[in-house]
């Protein structure tokens, strides 16, 4: 397996997992005093996964983590492995029902929420060997909306990438001058052809979903120390 790395002066988002162990990812709900209700079950059941236990099929607020990079950016942690989940936030304007997420090591998963897991729950591990992680793959799947001028758009930034990582000698200029275009050819196109802006009475919701995606995708690029190339 080949990959490049740069150094970065920043305070890195990213966490190196050679061993591919597994981390946690857990959400927290946080409510409002001026909430008129405490029920979470529609956040609870967005930010659940199912696993196996004693019990049958459960579902949990937690994700498994386990790749060879585990980036912030994609993952949205507000608590790090270092840090307490703090018992109380502040809220954003008009918001009542917030997620938080923390990120864990399992053992300190296992040992924090110990009386709280049901029994016999069983958590994924990764069974892949360092050498047969992929290289990095531009997540078009994932960014398909219901406008067929986004999808377009979202593959024409795939097969750019695919290119860079194929000949990947100046990757992270390369890399930077996709996300400029991204950020600003791209999105200017996508936003003319599928937003409400200008297509009046369209129902856009999912393409405003699809093109935050996008940002983030482009976002987590352009920070990125290290890609896996071969």
């Amino acid at each position: 397996m080949n990959f490049l790395t740069k150094i970065n002066s920043n305070k890195s988002e990213t966490i190196m997992n050679p061993t591919l162990s597994t981390y946690m990812l857990h959400a927290n709900f946080y409510i409002s005093e001026k909430a008129r209700n405490n029920n979470i079950d529609h956040i609870y059941e967005e930010n659940s996964y199912e696993y196996n236990s004693d019990e049958g099929v459960v579902k949990l607020p937690v994700k498994i983590l386990n790749t060879l990079f585990i980036d912030r950016t994609h993952s949205h942690w507000a608590f790090g492995l270092d840090e307490e989940a703090k018992e109380t936030v502040g809220t954003r304007s008009g918001s009542q029902k917030i997620v938080y997420h923390k990120i864990y090591r399992a053992a300190d998963y296992y040992k924090e929420f110990a009386d709280e897991l049901p029994a016999g729950v069983v958590f994924a591990v990764n069974t892949k060997k360092l050498s047969e992680q992929p290289p990095y793959k531009f997540p078009v799947e994932s960014l398909q909306s219901d406008c067929d001028v986004a999808n377009a758009a979202i593959k024409e930034l795939a097969d750019k990438c695919d290119g860079i990582i194929a000949n990947p000698e100046n990757i992270f200029q390369d890399i930077a001058l996709l996300a400029h275009y991204a950020l600003t050819e791209t999105r200017t196109k996508m936003n003319e052809g599928c937003s409400a802006q200008f297509n009046p009475g369209r129902d856009d919701k999912e393409f405003k979903e699809v093109l935050k995606k996008m940002n983030d995708e482009m976002t987590y690029l352009t920070n990125a120390t290290t890609f896996i190339v071969k």
